[in-house]
C-alpha cells in the first residue's frame, strides 16, 4: 500500500467524542472518521463506517480535526455510528469539507502513473495557452 503524508493545518478544536476527523497520514489519509474515545494525550479511537476506515487505535497527529461535532455515545459500536452520521447529516457535511477535497485530489494525483502526469503538463500548457490568448 502507498503511504501519503497530507500536511494541512492543525487548527484549534478539541479533540472530543463526536469530533469528525480527517487523517491526513498512511493507508487510509484523505478519509474522515469520527473520535469515539480519547485514549490518552496523544492517541484516540476512531471509526469510520461510512468511509471504509476500520474502527482502531491513532495517534492524533494524524488527524486533522473538523469543525464538525455531533452526539455519539463513547465506544458506540459501528452499525449505531453509522446509523447516527447518516441521520444526524454528518456525512453530507464531512464530504463537502474543503480538507477531505484536498485530499483526494492529492491522493488522485499520488497515484498517477508517469504518462498521466504528462498529460496533465499537456493539458496545463494548452491552458495556460488559451488563457494567455
Amino acid at each position: 500500500f502507498y503511504i501519503f503524508n497530507f500536511k494541512m493545518v492543525k487548527r484549534n478544536f478539541f479533540v472530543q467524542t463526536g469530533r469528525v476527523a480527517v487523517v491526513n497520514f498512511g493507508k487510509y489519509a484523505g478519509k474522515y472518521v469520527t473520535i469515539l474515545d480519547v485514549l490518552d494525550a496523544s492517541r484516540v479511537l476512531v471509526d469510520g463506517p461510512t468511509s471504509k476506515v476500520p474502527r482502531q487505535i491513532m495517534p492524533i497527529k494524524h488527524l486533522g480535526l473538523t469543525n464538525i461535532k455531533f452526539f455519539v455515545p463513547r465506544t458506540a459500536k459501528s452499525h449505531a455510528l453509522k446509523k447516527a452520521l447518516i441521520t444526524q447529516g454528518v456525512v453530507t457535511k464531512a464530504k463537502k469539507n474543503a480538507w477531505v477535497a484536498k485530499a483526494k485530489q492529492e491522493n488522485i494525483r499520488a497515484n498517477l502513473t508517469d504518462f498521466q502526469r504528462f498529460q496533465v503538463a499537456q493539458l496545463k500548457k494548452q491552458k495556460k495557452a488559451i488563457l494567455k490568448a
